[in-house]
């Protein structure tokens, strides 16, 4: 048998116990990235476009508002996110899927590191060697095509920001082929208008800070109309929502909380554009 064959034979052993055990990340098995960002590969150079015959999918990344759950298109200042990623099936039926993603500032491919919180089955990691840039990557394949993370915007003046993340769906035949791997990216600007020029509510107050069953408040609003009273945990989780019509001027009223946990959390009066939040304990 000769040396070139064993060679051979070793490397695609070598491959294929890689490529398996990047069910649990690509950066975390091999320090790899391969979310098509500046100086980085694609994910399709293991795990093919697809043809029509196999897998094909299309990602796609969206930053949404914790606040109002909608999707936008520019970020405020350290403000906290939700990033979710989206492996859509476009031919051939993945039986699950991964991803890799980085944000960086357009203004010298700087790493934002704004990761935060990941859902279940994402972790984050930092790679120590090469770029060092902090990803967010599946804990292992998952059936579900999507992934959730939260993400901290970073600091005043910092520009805008780009996404970068590579899906797959995979057919988990122990092999990278059939798969369908598909890059995504998106661009979100700093936003320059402050939430206080605008501001349509003053006087937000909530009354006793320390609840029971009910949460007294007085609030006076710009314009009549829906608004919103949000309980959101520490890490930003909308606990509960509650629908309130509030006139123009001054209002009062009560909510009703004596289901919430025992904890601190913000209580948020918005208008799905803008918001003030007052802290508050749960007994």
């Amino acid at each position: 048998m000769s040396q070139k064959f064993i060679q051979i034979v070793f490397l695609l052993l070598l491959g294929s116990t890689l490529w398996m055990s990047n069910n649990a990340g690509y950066a975390t098995i091999q320090s790899g990235t391969g979310t098509f960002a500046p100086n980085e590969i694609s994910c399709q150079v293991c795990h093919s476009a697809g043809t029509p015959n196999t897998i094909q999918t299309a990602t796609v990344i969206d930053l949404i508002d914790t606040v109002t759950s909608k999707s936008v298109t520019s970020y405020q200042a350290g403000r906290i996110y939700k990033v979710k990623v989206t492996i859509n099936k476009v031919s051939g039926t993945p039986a699950a899927h991964g991803f890799q993603m980085v944000s960086l500032l357009d203004k010298g491919d700087v790493d934002v590191k704004g990761w935060t919180n990941p859902q279940a089955g994402v972790k984050i990691v930092t790679v120590t060697n090469g770029l060092q840039r902090q990803y967010v990557e599946q804990t292992q394949k998952k059936v579900a095509n999507f992934f959730e993370t939260k993400w901290k915007a970073p600091a005043a003046n910092s520009g805008s920001v780009t996404f970068y993340a590579c899906g797959n769906g995979v057919n988990s035949n122990g092999q990278n082929t059939g798969d369908g791997a598909s890059i995504a990216k998106l661009k979100v600007t700093e936003s320059t208008v402050s939430t206080t020029e605008l501001f349509p509510i003053s006087n937000f107050t909530i009354y006793p800070t320390i609840l029971n069953d009910l949460a007294n408040y007085n609030v006076e609003v710009e314009k009549a109309g829906n608004y919103a009273v949000r309980l959101i945990s520490l890490d930003g989780n909308v606990i509960s929502t509650n629908s309130i019509n509030l006139l123009s001027g001054p209002n009062q009223g009560t909510i009703e909380v004596g289901n919430l946990s025992q904890g601190i959390y913000l209580m948020q009066l918005t208008d799905g554009i803008t918001s003030r939040a007052i802290k508050v304990i749960k007994e």
